[in-house]
């Protein structure tokens, strides 16, 4: 959660379909974690810490529901798992993989996602030309508007 100091543009989008109403995890050139529309992408030494965060971090917040906690929005961002600080050899910041990349894709003809924007180790899929066109909108109206602030 962070302090929004101005939203620079804000745009609807068609609902999600069920094709991405969906998680898995899948073992390729990497490991893939699925969720939704999002793709990471992790080494198999950063997948065991990532899983141990979300098992250690299941754990705590099981403990937390039990005692009475309920999510009202009312609550300061409390850490249930993992480190603010890199404090995690293998979540090298510098990967070989995809390290400086942000790449547009359009995909083949039967590919049910049509458009991939890969940023990092992140993707993001969009599955009709409708949603693309309005983020690529969405962002050019935040980036005129953050001109607009200097």
């Amino acid at each position: 959660m962070g302090v929004v100091n101005k939203v620079l543009a804000e745009t609807f989008i068609p609902d999600r379909d069920a094709h991405n109403c969906r998680v898995f995890i899948d073992l390729a050139e990497s490991v893939h974690l699925h969720y939704r529309e999002h793709r990471i992408v992790f080494t198999v030494e950063e997948y065991f810490e990532v899983a141990k965060a979300f098992n250690d971090g299941a754990k705590k917040l099981k403990e937390r529901v039990e005692k009475g906690y309920k999510v009202d929005g009312n609550h300061n961002t409390e850490i249930i798992s993992g480190s603010q600080i890199k404090s995690i050899k293998v979540l090298n910041p510098h990967k070989s993989y995809f390290n400086n990349r942000l790449v547009v894709e359009k995909q083949a003809d039967g590919v049910m996602d049509k458009i991939h924007i890969h940023y990092r180790d992140y993707r993001l899929v969009m599955n009709n030309m409708e949603t693309f066109n309005k983020v690529c909108k969405c962002l050019e109206q935040a980036r005129k508007n953050l001109e607009l602030m200097k």
